[in-house]
């Protein structure tokens, strides 16, 4: 077992002390940095460039506040096509491409990552399944 000791010195109980952790202040609060993850996703990027929109209009500035509200709907759609998140989502997969199973080695247990579970409860006993569900099939053979 290990453990965070006095000091800031990692304890274990078979090895004693390990050694020392930096301890270091926060360079902003964890409630802050919650709230400024929150800029990161497109629905909130839209809405906030919709109220930059409204003080452009009441400036009288209406070609900042449509160009304003066609970029924050145009972002939107965007972020929300199937398209736009595979290219997303393939700039990460590119990296580890599938293996064939002849190439992988043989190991005494499997760890299935992502539950192929649905999050909500009905009122049957057994599970619901998603659609990753084939993860779990085929780990099971």
């Amino acid at each position: 077992m290990i453990w965070l000791g006095s000091q800031g010195r990692i304890q274990s109980a078979a090895l004693g002390t390990l050694g020392a952790l930096p301890v270091e202040s926060p360079a902003i609060s964890f409630e802050l940095s919650k709230l400024l993850s929150l800029l990161l996703y497109p629905l909130s990027q839209a809405l906030l460039l919709g109220v930059l929109a409204l003080p452009a209009l009441w400036l009288g500035r209406r070609r900042l506040a449509g160009c304003l509200l066609v970029l924050a709907l145009g972002w939107l759609y965007l972020c929300s096509t199937a398209g736009f998140a595979d290219y997303l989502v393939a700039a990460l997969e590119d990296e580890y491409p599938p293996k064939a199973l002849s190439a992988t080695p043989a190991a005494d247990a499997i760890v299935v990552l992502g539950g192929a579970v649905r999050g909500d409860t009905h009122l049957g006993t057994l599970g619901d399944m998603n659609e990753q569900a084939d993860r779990l099939v085929h780990a099971a053979r």
